[in-house]
């Protein structure tokens, strides 16, 4: 299998093992997010912990979520990251769709904005306990959209949902969460050195180029984004450092709700404000490069400070807990396996950690 359309458990690799030993990036994982409470999404609950903001009726305007201290609710997710054919665009076009035709694309220019996705799944060979907070992670998101569904009935618009939580395996499953990042470009320069929102030139992506890009002013934006060495990546090195397998932990702003009204659709968009890797991943990836059509194809500043995004800097992801952890991570790899858990079409809370 490709890192192109890598998927959770689908290979086992030497640093897949490292994650599951005693005391391991497993076992910190779990300890850190259960002591978070509410600042992490898996422990969070809509309309107790976060409330609708600017929200009157579903179909009526674009609205957000702040917690209970009045501002923007922010709370950490992780996941591990698939392949791109299951969503997740961190190349020079970002999420940008050229269109069904190769021969009348839709280009971007200094007035298109384009973004990272990142679409990430319950880790790989995960023990119980981050299997049920990834788990958690969906169930809150979903509650999202039954709040809403609750709102639309007896609606005379049909709602199209492009919706947070998806299936990796279109058998109704929920099993990944799609994430967005900030814009990849502005066409201000004002950075003189590297921080977050240090400005590049564009032509530093490796697979810029082709006719999909009608750029003249634009320049790269540095996001919040961390290595494991909390070095920031630059964006240039996104296939290296957020490789498929990657296990990452993420600050965000809760899903803001965009309603179209020209259109019967609704977008839910979790905003990444920050990213960590917490383990790397050692599936082999090779430099992306410019897009070439040969065929039809089927149809930033920085953002505030926040306790959530606090609360996971301060976390040392390299030293081991003591004492040891019982959460069960020193079992062979085929017992774990028979833990995982086996949804139904329906996501359903489970016991918080």
């Amino acid at each position: 299998m490709s890192h192109f359309n890598y998927l959770l458990n689908s290979i086992c690799t030497p640093l897949f093992k490292e994650r599951k030993k005693p005391n391991g990036i497993y076992d910190r994982l779990a300890h850190a997010f259960a002591g978070m409470g509410a600042n992490t999404i898996a422990n969070a609950e809509l309309n107790q912990d976060f409330f609708w903001f600017n929200f009157a009726e579903a179909q009526s305007s674009n609205y957000s979520f702040h917690g209970v201290n009045s501002k923007t609710y922010t709370g950490n997710i992780f996941g591990e990251i698939v392949g791109q054919a299951n969503d997740t665009f961190a190349g020079a076009q970002g999420n940008h769709y050229i269109g069904p035709d190769p021969s009348n694309l839709k280009q971007l220019n200094d007035y298109t904005k384009t973004k990272c996705t990142i679409v990430i799944a319950c880790p790989s060979f995960a023990t119980p306990a981050v299997s049920d907070l990834f788990y958690n992670q969906i169930c809150t998101f979903s509650s999202i959209r039954d709040a809403d569904q609750a709102e639309e009935f007896g609606s005379d618009i049909e709602i199209v949902p492009k919706e947070i939580v998806k299936s990796l395996k279109n058998t109704g499953e929920l099993d990944a969460i799609t994430l967005t990042g900030p814009s990849l470009y502005t066409v201000i320069n004002t950075a003189q050195q590297v921080f977050v929102g240090t400005e590049y030139d564009h032509h530093l992506m490796p697979d810029f180029g082709g006719p999909v890009f009608a750029f003249r002013k634009v320049k790269l934006i540095q996001p919040q984004w961390s290595n494991i060495n909390n070095e920031l990546i630059v964006p240039w090195k996104n296939y290296e450092y957020l490789r498929p397998g990657t296990l990452i932990a993420k600050g965000m702003s809760d899903a803001s709700i965009c309603i179209n009204l020209l259109t019967p659709e609704k977008i839910y968009h979790p905003t990444i404000t920050s990213l960590k890797v917490v383990a790397e991943s050692d599936l082999h990836v090779t430099s992306p490069i410019p897009f070439a059509p040969t065929k039809k194809i089927l149809g930033v500043i920085r953002e505030p400070s926040s306790q959530a995004s606090e609360m996971l800097a301060a976390i040392d992801w390299s030293t081991p807990m003591t004492p040891p952890s019982a959460s069960g991570s020193d079992r062979m790899l085929e017992d774990d396996e028979k833990h995982l858990p086996n949804q139904g079409p329906k996501a359903k809370k489970v016991k918080k950690q």
